[in-house]
């Protein structure tokens, strides 16, 4: 019941920070949204890790947790330009289906065995996709032209690879921690958000509005639904 608990916990943090991330990158440049919440989730990740007095873990555990940052730069920036140029209610059911990954996972590369039920759900998870990705009518009444459609669905569909990978990541790096691997994950997104401002500072302000003065709280405490529904899972 308490690992259902967890995972029920994971899920609404997530979910959470996946609506709140989607309305910053509809009001702020996506770059400055990374930016930020790789840098509350940092905050929240190392506050944890020092006031729980949680060992370092194996640097292999460490490098699975920067690997997982990786896939959450792509996964992240998938998802809140997909959900800042698409439509919300497609977007996201789409983005949801990423959690078959590491079920896989667990079949593949742990010899878990799953139930009748479980497949037969998952099925309709690829079912539901693939519906999702065709409800043109509904984008239409949203003002989304045929073509952005289009895009926001792929872009939804690498998110939900890019997550379904960090979750499986993660799943493997927290055998022996749960905050450090984390921090490592948000550490690795904040340096490649930081070196892509660096390399392309004179083009940042075509890229969209930069948060001011207290602006930046928004996207700063998206960070602690992600790296709170890390620790959870």
């Amino acid at each position: 019941m308490l690992a259902i608990a967890l995972a029920l916990s994971s899920a609404l943090l997530w979910g959470t920070g996946d609506f709140l991330g989607g309305l910053a990158a509809r009001r702020f440049a996506l770059v400055w949204v990374l930016m930020f919440s790789a840098l509350g989730g940092l905050t929240l990740g190392i506050a944890g890790g020092l006031l729980s007095g949680e060992a370092l873990p194996p640097a292999e555990d460490l490098l699975l947790g920067a690997l997982a940052g990786i896939c959450g730069v792509v996964a992240l920036g998938a998802f809140y330009r997909a959900l800042a140029i698409g439509t919300m209610s497609i977007v996201a059911p789409i983005t949801a289906t990423g959690a078959a990954i590491p079920v896989l996972w667990g079949v593949i590369g742990r010899g878990e065995s799953l139930s009748a039920f479980a497949v037969f759900a998952i099925l309709v998870a690829v079912a539901g996709v693939i519906l999702a990705s065709r409800e043109q009518d509904l984008a239409e009444t949203t003002g989304v032209d045929a073509a952005t459609h289009r895009q926001s669905v792929v872009l939804a569909i690498v998110a939900a690879i890019g997550f379904g990978t960090i979750f499986a990541l993660i799943a493997e790096a927290a055998d022996e921690a749960i905050y450090w691997p984390a921090v490592a994950l948000k550490l690795t997104t904040l340096t490649i958000i930081l070196v892509v401002i660096a390399v392309s500072v004179r083009r940042l302000p075509s890229w969209g509005e930069r948060p001011r003065g207290r602006q930046w709280l928004f996207p700063f405490s998206i960070g602690f639904f992600a790296v709170g529904a890390n620790i959870t899972f």
